[in-house]
């Protein structure tokens, strides 16, 4: 992707971009000099990258000397990228990436990762091609989670940004683990959000083969999606479709939003009654926008 107006929204603010590369911690312009960018792989190996041209990379790993060239694609409109080094496969070694702006804050990301067993770098590969790929349509302003083994890309398209999170599979591919989807305009209108505030989404959890195997609504930013009733009785649905029900919700009624239909048009919610209730418990069901959304 080179057009940043395509970039699809996500949950949470920017987040930092990966570790800068071991001298000084700042990605080096590889087009401003011919000297040589030496990075750390562990203790005991380092890797000294040399530019050859404008998409070319000589790396030599010390101290055996082994040697290999390396195509760069990440580049921004005048041909620079940057050098930058992270452990983004969280084997303990740290790794080699190619980073280039493009606009004003999105930074693109060529990843190679270290193989200790062959001393070379091998570049990251995606689990397929047809599978989902996120909102951001590929890495970008890349930050790996050593903690979850969770490599976080972010893009900004608009006024907002969003984050796709990717884990490995045990064969040591990328697969999309979860990304948000937007919701329409009515259905945040639903949730009483401020002026200035971003729009809910759903989240959604992707198995290795690329189904999905759990949705959560959000607000921006993270936590939990709530609406406030306010139509006089608003009808609780055992499915999102439209069948006879008896039980239903009142004005005033706060409802955690668990789930959206495909299409919008439903809500799955979940009511707790107030604490001193005799009866108080949680109960689940669907509403549907049209009606939550009607003039009280």
């Amino acid at each position: 992707m080179t057009d940043s107006t395509r970039l699809a929204p996500a949950r949470r603010l920017a987040l930092a971009l990966a570790a800068g590369c071991a001298l000084g911690g700042a990605a080096q312009p590889a087009s401003a000099a011919q000297a040589a960018t030496t990075i750390k792989i562990d203790d005991t190996t380092r890797a000294q990258i040399t530019r050859i041209d404008g998409t070319h990379v000589r790396v030599r790993i010390l101290p055996d000397g082994a040697t290999q060239t390396l195509e760069v694609k990440a580049v921004d409109e005048d041909g620079h990228f940057g050098i930058e080094s992270a452990d983004y496969n969280f084997d303990g070694h740290r790794d080699l990436s190619f980073a280039a702006t493009l606009g004003q804050v999105n930074r693109e990301y060529q990843i190679f990762l270290y193989d200790d067993a062959q001393r070379r770098f091998e570049p990251l590969r995606m689990a397929s091609e047809k599978g989902p790929n996120g909102n951001c349509d590929g890495l970008w302003n890349i930050s790996p989670d050593p903690k979850t083994h969770v490599l976080n890309s972010s893009c900004r398209g608009g006024p907002m940004w969003y984050t796709d999170a990717w884990r490995y599979r045990a064969d040591g591919r990328l697969y999309l683990y979860q990304a948000d989807a937007p919701l329409p305009d009515e259905v945040n209108a639903l949730f009483g959000l401020p002026e200035d505030s971003g729009p809910d989404s759903i989240l959604i959890t992707y198995d290795e083969t690329g189904h999905v195997v759990a949705r959560e609504a959000q607000v921006y930013g993270g936590g939990k999606a709530t609406m406030k009733v306010k139509v006089a009785r608003l009808p609780l649905h055992e499915r999102a479709q439209d069948t006879p029900t008896k039980r239903y919700v009142v004005a005033g009624d706060i409802l955690d939003v668990l789930d959206v239909s495909d299409d919008g048009s439903w809500l799955k919610v979940r009511y707790t009654r107030p604490s001193g209730n005799p009866q108080a418990h949680a109960v689940t069901g669907w509403v549907a926008v049209s009606e939550a959304a009607a003039t009280p």
